[in-house]
C-alpha cells in the first residue's frame, strides 16, 4: 500500500479564548490540510495514470514485438517458399538433364548402329566395286580378244581377196 502521513488534529480547549492570531493560524492549518488532501488525491490520480500509461506502453511493446515476430515469420515463410520453388526447379532441371542424358545415350546408340551399317555397306560397295573392276577387266580382255579375232578375220579376207 501507500504510506500516508496523518496530520495531528489541532484542537483548542473550550475554556480558552481564541486570539485572532490563533484563529488565523488555525484557518491556515485547515487550509493546509485541505491542500495536502488535494495533493494526495492528485498524487493518487497521477499514480493511476502512470500505471495505466505503463500498461499501455507494455501492451504497445507487446504489439510491436508481435508485429516484428509476424513480419519475421512472414519473411521466413517467403524465404522457405522461395527455397522450395528453387529446389523444385533444380529437381525439375535434374530430371530434364537425366532425360536428356538418356535421350543422348539412345541417339548415340542409334548413331553407332548407323555407322556400323554404313561401314558394312561401304565394305559391300568396295567389294562390289572390286568385283565390277574385275568384270570390267574381263570384258576388256574379251573385247581385245574379239578385236584380234576380227582383225585376223579381216586380214584373212584380204589375203583371200588379194589371191
Amino acid at each position: 500500500g501507500k504510506a500516508s502521513t496523518v496530520l495531528p488534529k489541532v484542537s483548542f480547549p473550550a475554556n480558552k479564548t481564541i486570539c485572532p492570531d490563533c484563529l488565523i493560524s488555525n484557518t491556515n492549518v485547515e487550509s493546509l490540510k485541505a491542500e495536502v488532501m488535494g495533493l494526495r488525491s492528485n498524487k493518487e490520480s497521477l499514480l493511476d495514470s502512470f500505471e495505466r500509461l505503463k500498461q499501455e506502453k507494455d501492451k504497445a511493446a507487446e504489439k510491436a514485438a508481435d508485429v516484428v515476430r509476424l513480419e519475421s515469420e512472414k519473411e521466413v515463410m517467403e524465404i522457405r517458399a522461395e527455397n522450395k520453388r528453387l529446389r523444385e526447379e533444380i529437381d525439375k532441371g535434374g530430371g530434364e538433364l537425366s532425360k536428356s542424358k538418356r535421350d543422348l545415350a539412345s541417339l548415340e546408340g542409334k548413331l553407332m548402329g548407323e555407322i556400323k551399317d554404313l561401314h558394312s555397306k561401304l565394305g559391300q560397295t568396295t567389294s562390289q566395286v572390286s568385283d565390277l573392276e574385275k568384270e570390267k577387266k574381263q570384258v576388256l580382255l574379251e573385247k581385245e580378244d574379239a578385236i584380234r579375232e576380227l582383225l585376223k578375220l579381216l586380214e584373212d579376207r584380204r589375203e583371200v581377196s588379194v589371191k
